[in-house]
């Protein structure tokens, strides 16, 4: 996704110089901030990554530039995160420990350039791979993500990783699928002195299967539908 953002980005700064439109408008009711809309939605469209429909980009464009700062157009971290917290506390999940950390953790999920704002475009690649990328895709960026340190995961923190990304399912089963993922994995120890690695646990996730793990998290779910996307999944 990184790659394809930054062709976009240089490929939507040729053209806005080209056709003389600003970067942002800072009247969002005026006629050069929907002429900028329309620019942006169609270049995101033509982009081959984007699965999303014309009419999903402006719905979620609509959603998020209620939220962007009136100068610069973009959200920053901290107050995406806070939107976030609140579909969360919304839909009943948990929130607390664990679950704020992996919320921040999403952050640099979405801010591709590491500059601290999140901009349209960043926002629509990271949703269009949340929505639409392959199971074993999305495994590993989350993977990726909870690995702060790059030493592997304990096996404390692969309880953590199922229990988040299967918020929607029972005890049990989130129980089963540890064990197993666990007993795959083979290092035996206890859950605090023996840690995974990228490349083991989608190794372990295969064994498995992936079913469990099949499309969007039932958060991301929630998220998608918050920012306007209404398609369902089986």
């Amino acid at each position: 996704a990184g790659s394809g953002y930054y062709m976009l980005k240089k490929d939507m700064n040729e053209s806005f110089k080209k056709n003389k439109i600003v970067t942002f408008v800072r009247e969002k009711s005026s006629k050069g901030f929907f002429y900028f809309k329309n620019h942006i939605i169609y270049q995101l469209s033509q982009c081959a990554e984007i699965q999303f429909t014309l009419k999903e980009l402006q719905k979620i464009f609509d959603k998020f530039y209620e939220l962007t700062d009136d100068v610069t157009g973009e959200i920053s971290r901290e107050k995406l995160l806070g939107e976030y917290k609140q579909i969360y506390q919304t839909n009943n999940f948990p929130i607390e420990g664990k679950y704020v950390r992996y919320l921040e953790q999403m952050m640099t999920r979405y801010d591709l350039d590491g500059d601290g704002n999140i901009d349209f475009a960043e926002f629509i690649f990271t949703l269009n791979n949340i929505a639409f990328a392959s199971t074993e895709y999305r495994m590993e960026k989350i993977f990726n993500m909870m690995d702060v340190n790059k030493a592997g995961l304990s096996y404390k923190q692969i309880e953590d990783l199922v229990n988040l990304t299967l918020l929607n399912y029972n005890a049990k089963t989130k129980a089963s699928v540890i064990d197993v993922i666990i007993r795959e994995d083979g290092k035996g120890g206890s859950p605090t002195d023996a840690r995974i690695q990228r490349k083991e646990f989608m190794r372990c996730l295969h064994k498995v299967g992936f079913n469990p793990f099949e499309g969007p998290t039932h958060f991301e779910k929630a998220l998608l539908k918050a920012f306007g996307y209404s398609r369902s999944w089986n």
